[in-house]
């Protein structure tokens, strides 16, 4: 089995898949971006317009959630927004749902006990 087939296989049958990226020039490492672009292949080809917006259809019958955690140690809130906003656009065509983010300077994160509970429920 290739690595992409084998990525693909253990991804659509994860309940959850976390996405952790560094900051890399002001948005997330290549290697992030290019696992996230192996998700591609988890939908069809084939497009429908959702209000109002090309996406692409369902593959299978359900996909995971996503977590994100962006690793920045300037705390840099744009750069995290710009990360945000592709992972946003980018979980609307994977048909997942984005039940996390957070902000990380390799000292303190910004979820807490409460955040975390929201999401393992």
């Amino acid at each position: 089995m290739t690595t992409h087939r084998y990525f693909c296989v253990i991804f659509i049958n994860a309940e959850m898949v976390i996405h952790v990226t560094e900051s890399s020039m002001g948005y997330m490492t290549s290697l992030s971006k290019k696992a996230m672009d192996k998700c591609v292949a988890l939908v069809h080809p084939y497009i429908t317009i959702i209000d109002g917006e090309c996406r692409h259809k369902k593959r299978y019958k359900e996909y995971p959630n996503w977590g994100v955690i962006y690793i920045d140690k300037d705390m840099r809130h744009d750069k995290y927004q710009l990360t945000m906003e592709h992972y946003h656009r980018a979980s609307l065509n994977a048909k997942a749902d984005i039940l996390f983010s957070d902000l990380y300077d390799g000292k303190e994160s910004t979820l807490d006990e409460t955040n975390f509970a929201k999401w393992l429920a």
